[in-house]
């Protein structure tokens, strides 16, 4: 039989069609044996590999216990590679581990999933540091797999200059950064991009001095860069998730590929939110491979009946006693 890895990785490329429950039952089952940490908030809330019958029943790790633990299933000496969130709190940043066959993985996944929305055929310019200046950015290193072409490291207006010669070329491109880097560039000037150009955002105002709501967020990259609405897209990922999200206009829900599921939990009872009703996403990754398989979420959400969602916002610490174990509590019994 095919190895944990082996399998996910056909589903990821669409040559099996084995059926996620029992791979994320699978993966829980792993991740339960070698996963120290999260093996303790297993047995805290009584749920093991034998005791869980549905998948919706794994339990889910909140986002704040990568900064509390490191949540690798080999040791830490031997990763290949680590990721840190934006750390923009006082708190420690997010430390997401990665082995050879997560890190695989999770190139293969990006790529699949990025390729099945995206032409191949654009030039990729990143408004984002080169991974080989930041190597514990998941966001860079993320452009780095894709083959941006440039990068704008430190320096908008030489990148800005860059972006406005490749524009002598009918080819489109496809612009992809934080919301502020591409903000930070358009307080520059405006860029024409060649017609049928993209631009991706990343969100990421979060800490900084300046952030705009985002109906005039859209209306400054349609003017700024000469793209129309159904060509700019917003993309959904963290450092805690191997897996992104996108969404498609100013309006537009976001949704996932086909090996993530994604729930909306009430925070009062634990259970899905009501159809229409705000919860705090819940996402079951099987590329997830060397942390966990199951992420609880502070991004408040309504999600509707295809498991595609739209955010409202962050919940309070508060909010998640009533989803999942807290860090703190996690903290408390180690």
């Amino acid at each position: 039989m095919e190895s944990l890895p082996a399998r996910i990785v056909s589903l990821v490329l669409g040559k099996s069609d084995e059926d996620f429950e029992t791979l994320i039952r699978d993966l829980f089952a792993y991740q339960y044996a070698h996963n120290a940490p999260y093996r303790r908030l297993c047995d805290y809330a009584g749920m093991t590999p034998e005791t869980v019958e549905n998948w919706t029943e794994v339990p889910a790790v909140p986002a704040q216990a990568f900064r509390r633990f490191d949540l690798s299933c080999i040791p830490i000496a031997s990763t290949a590679a680590v990721f840190f969130s934006s750390g923009t709190t006082a708190d420690r940043s997010s430390k997401h581990w990665f082995s050879d066959e997560s890190l695989e993985l999770y190139e293969i996944s990006l790529r699949t999933n990025y390729y099945s929305r995206f032409s191949r055929r654009d030039r990729l310019f990143a408004v984002m540091p080169n991974p080989l200046d930041a190597p514990h950015s998941s966001l860079s290193h993320m452009l780095g797999a894709l083959d941006a072409e440039e990068f704008a490291g430190n320096d908008l207006t030489d990148f800005r200059i860059r972006l406005m010669a490749a524009t002598e070329d009918s080819r489109p491109i496809t612009l992809f950064g934080t919301a502020f880097g591409l903000m930070e560039m358009l307080s520059l000037g405006s860029v024409q991009l060649p017609l049928g150009s993209r631009v991706i955002e990343t969100g990421g105002f979060k800490g900084r001095y300046r952030e705009l709501p985002r109906d005039e967020f859209y209306h400054l990259l349609r003017d700024g860069l000469s793209v129309a609405d159904s060509h700019c897209f917003s993309e959904y990922g963290m450092c805690e998730l191997t897996s992104q999200f996108y969404s498609q206009g100013e309006a537009g829900s976001f949704s996932g590929p086909r090996w993530i599921r994604t729930r909306c939990i009430d925070p009062i009872t634990g259970r899905d939110a009501k159809s229409g009703s705000y919860g705090l996403l819940r996402h079951y990754d099987l590329t997830n491979l060397n942390s966990v398989g199951v992420l609880q979420t502070q991004d408040r959400a309504v999600i509707d009946d295809d498991g595609n969602f739209s955010l409202r916002g962050r919940a309070a610490d508060a909010e998640l006693r009533g989803c999942s174990l807290t860090a703190e509590e996690l903290w408390s019994r180690s």
